[in-house]
């Protein structure tokens, strides 16, 4: 679990020749935003329109160019985010914070109560 957690992506690019790696394969992620089968859709859409518009050396280099830096933001993102859900040296600042919030939602709970 370590290495995926920590992973980095090193790839730089989602096609190579006639081959294009689209979901997991190319953008693997945690799974703490939820986007990881969206993404996978989406890029089967695009990759979708690009080859039905587009010559296939074209449509491959469009592909990279159009997903690439959106999915690997967006994984770097979810992987932020991990490190604040396990917490490790974070953790009294994100234990704070829900309590924080916990108190906020409670006390909103507690005035829609007196209000019905």
């Amino acid at each position: 679990m370590r290495r995926y957690t920590q992973g980095r992506y090193t790839q730089g690019r989602y096609t190579r020749n006639r081959v294009a790696l689209v979901g997991d394969a190319a953008h693997a992620m945690t799974p703490n935003l939820g986007r990881g089968a969206c993404e996978a859709l989406i890029d089967a859409v695009t990759l979708a329109d690009l080859l039905n518009s587009r010559p296939i050396d074209d449509a491959l280099r469009a592909y990279d160019r159009d997903r690439v830096l959106r999915t690997q933001a967006l994984r770097a993102a979810s992987r932020a985010l991990m490190v604040v859900a396990l917490a490790g040296p974070a953790q009294p600042a994100r234990d704070a914070l829900i309590r924080v919030l916990g108190r906020r939602s409670g006390a909103a709970v507690r005035d829609t109560a007196t209000v019905a």
